[in-house]
C-alpha cells in the first residue's frame, strides 16, 4: 500500500512539473485566451477574464450548448504580429488575423493578473442575454418552419 502511494506521489509531482505554467504577460494571457475560446475551454477562458468578459465566455458557452454545437478542433484563430503596448494596468494587444485585418484586445491588469477585458455590452450597446434569447427563438421558429415542410 505504501509503495502504491508514493508511486502515486511521483506521479502527481512529476505531472505538475510538466504542465507549462502560462506566462503573465499580455501577449500570453490574450493568445491563451483565444486558444481557449477556439478549444470550447470555456472555464479556462474564464480564468483569463475580467467580469465583463466572463460574461461574453458564459454566453459562447450557453450559445454553443443550448443553440450551435461547434466542433472545437475545427477551429483556429490567427493571431499572426502581435504586438502589446503596456499603459500601467492596462494593456492592447494588436494582432493581424487570418485575412489581414487588424484588430485588438484589451487587457487589465487585476491582482498583479492580466486579463481580456471586454467592454460589449457598454461599448456596442448589446445585452448578451437579450441576444441569446433573440438567437434561440429565431431559430426554434426556423426548425418549426423546416418541420413543416417536410
Amino acid at each position: 500500500m505504501y509503495k502504491t502511494l508514493f508511486l502515486l506521489g511521483l506521479l502527481a509531482m512529476y505531472s505538475c512539473q510538466n504542465t507549462p505554467k502560462l506566462d503573465n504577460s499580455p501577449e500570453a494571457v490574450a493568445k491563451a485566451w483565444q486558444t481557449y475560446l477556439d478549444k470550447s475551454d470555456f472555464e479556462s477562458a474564464k480564468n483569463l477574464s475580467s467580469p465583463e468578459a466572463a460574461k461574453f465566455v458564459a454566453f459562447l458557452e450557453k450559445l454553443e450548448n443550448d443553440v450551435v454545437e461547434m466542433d472545437s478542433n475545427s477551429v483556429k484563430t490567427v493571431l499572426d504580429n502581435m504586438k502589446c503596448k503596456k499603459n500601467g494596468d492596462m494593456a492592447v494587444c494588436i494582432y493581424t488575423d487570418e485575412f489581414g485585418r487588424e484588430d485588438k484586445f484589451d487587457l487589465i491588469k487585476t491582482n498583479g493578473k492580466w486579463l481580456v477585458h471586454l467592454l460589449l455590452e457598454e461599448e456596442l450597446n448589446l445585452d448578451l442575454d437579450e441576444l441569446l434569447e433573440d438567437t434561440e427563438e429565431l431559430l426554434e421558429d426556423a426548425f418549426e418552419e423546416g418541420d413543416r415542410e417536410i
